[in-house]
């Protein structure tokens, strides 16, 4: 049978490129053996590139995408629900061809009909290893991943551990970066994976050129503004956001209003007046909904403050967040003053009083915390300055990216 008339027949069709005719197409050339069979040096498998919304990825992909030329990246796009996108993945990767051409055609929707040949397989989140190891396993592929807390990753979780077991024992698995400490130490504490598997690179990817580019001058108070702005920046993934704190922030920014009357509070995330009753602060309370990374420096450039009052074995048992998180990173490198939590003892890299301020969870240590700094901003801008310079020394390029970037290709080399 002729498989050409057939295909024609789909291509015909005015939505030819959407997602139902894709898997149609694929499962078409699939059943007459019709398979990509391009050995590359590197594929990258993901479930959100190239979205931007992932700033991380977005920054740490592009990053190889530019430095090893024959890379392929394979994205489902099964995350793009999580925060509410209309756009499937073939819609995505269309506009970021537009965006940047020069890496057209590197980028593909992936499914399991698929026959792929790699060197080497670079992932991010245990929870995105799993669903794809028996493929590696299938089309000898070795693979490096990048063990961030959240999505799969819990602490003294039998389940989880069941999971990184699975991967580490893995013949396909070659070595896992760890971001923070507590990660490090639990994996060689439990025998989960040898020590000579495991890269420890401190933190995230972070934009910082993008950042520092922006040359958007800091609006301080009293000199440029009447009033202190303190934000809250999250993504939701529970009702009222409480491993994040959003319940905390909530019952602080209440007490400092009644205290301060020239304190105003900033909501960024998929948060409203819906999810916490605000009424009483309603003047003083402003939600801005998901930002765009572009958006985000001359939002921080208003900013006094971050609150992060996160809590961890709260989403689950297990669940943390990474220390300090991405959103509160990106407004560091901004200018804004830290205020975070740290209820597992994760930081090794800020001083407390110094270049960040530690703060415990609760709205009374918040109000006493901020209550103080609200008599000394001085004070507050020149912890904020600190904090900068320390996240632009932890988060630069060549602390984040080349690191990892030399970790690949060393792998690449040796298989």
């Amino acid at each position: 049978m002729n498989v050409l008339p057939k295909l024609f027949n789909y291509l015909k069709s005015p939505g030819y490129l959407k997602e139902v005719l894709f898997f149609k197409i694929e499962k078409i050339l699939t059943e007459f053996n019709i398979k990509k069979s391009k050995k590359y040096k590197l594929v990258i498998l993901d479930d959100i590139f190239p979205h931007a919304f992932s700033a991380f990825r977005f920054i740490e992909f592009n990053y190889y995408l530019e430095q090893i030329d024959d890379l392929h990246v394979f994205t489902t796009g099964d995350a793009l629900k999580s925060i509410h996108e209309e756009k499937n993945i073939l819609d995505i990767i269309y506009e970021f061809s537009l965006s940047f051409p020069h890496h057209k055609g590197k980028i593909s929707k992936f499914n399991h009909h698929q026959l792929i040949s790699a060197e080497l397989a670079y992932i991010v989140f245990s929870g995105n290893v799993l669903p794809r190891l028996e493929m590696l396993e299938k089309n000898n592929i070795p693979f490096v991943f990048t063990l961030y807390p959240g999505f799969g990753l819990r602490l003294d979780d039998p389940a989880s551990d069941s999971d990184l077991r699975r991967i580490f024992t893995s013949p396909k698995f070659r070595k896992v970066i760890v971001t923070q400490k507590v990660v490090y130490d639990y994996l060689l504490k439990n025998s989960l994976c040898p020590e000579e598997n495991i890269e420890f690179i401190y933190g995230v990817v972070l934009p910082c050129s993008k950042y520092l580019a922006s040359n958007l001058s800091k609006e301080l108070y009293p000199n440029h503004k009447i009033t202190i702005d303190i934000c809250f920046v999250a993504n939701k993934q529970m009702e009222k956001g409480i491993d994040k704190g959003y319940d905390v922030f909530i019952a602080a920014a209440h007490l400092l209003a009644e205290r301060f009357e020239n304190i105003f509070f900033h909501v960024v995330g998929p948060y409203s007046e819906k999810d916490i009753d605000v009424s009483a602060i309603s003047s003083r309370i402003l939600f801005y909904g998901r930002l765009k990374t572009d958006e985000f420096p001359g939002f921080y450039s208003r900013m006094d403050l971050i609150l992060s009052p996160n809590r961890s074995n709260i989403l689950a048992k297990g669940a943390f967040d990474g220390f300090p998180t991405g959103a509160c990173t990106e407004a560091g490198l901004n200018g804004v003053a830290l205020f975070v939590a740290d209820d597992l003892n994760q930081n090794i890299k800020f001083t407390n009083g110094d270049d960040i301020i530690i703060i415990e969870p609760t709205a009374e240590d918040i109000v006493k915390k901020v209550s103080y700094f609200y008599h000394n901003m001085e004070q507050l801008y020149t912890i904020a300055g600190k904090g900068k310079e320390k996240i632009i020394e932890i988060y630069k390029e060549e602390a984040q990216l080349k690191p990892r970037l030399n970790l690949l290709l060393n792998n690449i080399r040796n298989n």
